[in-house]
């Protein structure tokens, strides 16, 4: 079980992945974060494709418990309080939010951990996980090339 941040929802959404998205375990997300996904989204056609797969899985925090935080929007506050609530892994990509998740004992994990969940798991081959990873990249997903190349080279895949 884990909890989606706006950030790895739009970017699965990107490299066509939703459908697996579900194949790897419940997940919920905050009400904020379907507001900034689907609601207040510009692509309506990719609204739409988003609505499909993740509208069953809004539940928000009792309580936002980060919202002091600064740095924070409202939708990586609600998420990383419903991933305290629900004792549970957030996936965001955001570092403040990860670094304030991290400080709570909240684990967490970037959306290329959910590309790597579905590769051990057999949900999408080597060669999908790179064309996703440079899909999502040239979308404007940021990956250092640093980053890029280790994982490339962990997974014995041409650059």
């Amino acid at each position: 079980m884990f909890v989606l941040d706006s950030s790895p929802i739009i970017y699965l959404a990107k490299a066509g992945l939703l459908e697996k998205l579900q194949l790897l375990g419940e997940f919920f997300l905050a009400k904020s974060v379907f507001l900034e996904t689907v609601e207040k989204y510009s692509d309506p056609e990719e609204a739409g494709y988003i609505r499909k797969y993740v509208e069953k899985s809004i539940k928000s925090p009792s309580a936002d418990y980060f919202s002091v935080c600064q740095g924070l929007s409202k939708a990586d506050s609600e998420s990383i309080s419903l991933a305290k609530e629900l004792s549970c892994a957030v996936i965001m990509d955001e570092k403040k939010g990860r670094e304030i998740a991290s400080l709570n004992g909240i684990e967490n994990h970037g959306t290329v951990y959910l590309l790597l969940q579905m590769l051990k798991k057999n949900l999408i081959t080597k060669e999908e996980f790179k064309t996703s990873l440079l899909k999502m990249v040239s979308e404007g997903f940021y990956l250092s090339a640093k980053t890029y190349e280790e994982i490339m080279n962990k997974l014995n895949l041409p650059q």
